[in-house]
């Protein structure tokens, strides 16, 4: 008898445990937090590094909804805790048309994808030597962009970050990272590259190209079938121009 109760209390007490392991872990935690004249909605990351992201959102619902200027400062408070922004969650400005411009802070590292996807009326965005990850179709569709600097901090970039984008002409690429499409159906009509090596970065409308002295190789078919192109300033750091790398740039 003894021997069968210490059993069924076994089985109930492995029982129990299995269901405390299958419980999902606590929902993460958002909460406001108002600067500059806007209130934004920021998810917290770890509460023991204190880090937090600005809310992501899904599709068709950017995480914080917002028009006009945005300045996201590098922390915030809950009211008892201070933490520092970190990211910019995935969808968190998704199409909001009416967003004209964005201030990253340096705390920031990585922008998520489709985070900017759809503002249109994002006209100006500065991308700070602190981000090391921009998402795939980061800033699809923002046509209101005439210019962009990818500073040389970027290590990865995914896929379509700038495709769609109507009004951008002038671009400055200080990175070696590469994604497919990132300027697919833009513009572009003047780069300025500073990464190490030049590489395809699926601009074929270009019209002039200018290399700093950080370039040291240019790609195989790097600018091949850049059939508008009329201008190339390549500086004496470059010692190795890979194989077609302006072919077909009639």
């Amino acid at each position: 008898m003894i021997a069968q109760l210490q059993k069924h209390v076994r089985l109930w007490f492995l029982t129990a445990i299995a269901l405390l392991a299958a419980v999902p872990p606590a929902i993460a935690r958002d909460f406001t937090y108002e600067y500059a004249g806007q209130t934004l909605t920021y998810t917290v990351l770890s509460e023991e590094d204190k880090t937090c992201e600005t809310k992501a959102g899904y599709t068709p619902s950017a995480g914080n909804p917002v028009s006009g200027a945005v300045v996201i400062p590098e922390t915030v408070s809950d009211g008892t805790d201070t933490y520092t922004v970190i990211q910019i969650g995935v969808y968190a400005f998704y199409g909001c048309s009416d967003l004209t411009s964005i201030t990253i802070p340096n705390s920031i590292t990585t922008i998520g994808n489709l985070a900017f996807n759809g503002c249109s009326g994002l006209s100006s965005i500065t991308i700070p030597s602190s981000i090391t990850t921009i998402g795939e179709s980061a800033f699809y569709g923002c046509s209101g962009l005439s210019s962009i600097e990818i500073p040389n901090s970027v290590t990865e970039i995914g896929n379509y970050v700038f495709s769609n984008c109507h009004g951008l002409i002038s671009v400055i690429y200080n990175s070696d990272a590469l994604g497919e499409g990132l300027f697919q159906n833009s513009p572009v009509r003047d780069l300025t590259f500073g990464g190490t090596t030049a590489s395809n970065i699926g601009i074929q409308g270009l019209k002039n190209i200018t290399f700093t002295n950080n370039v040291t190789s240019i790609g195989d078919y790097a600018f091949s079938s850049c059939s508008e192109l009329i201008s190339v300033e390549i500086p004496e750091s470059v010692t190795i121009i890979g194989e077609g790398a302006f072919a077909r740039c009639i």
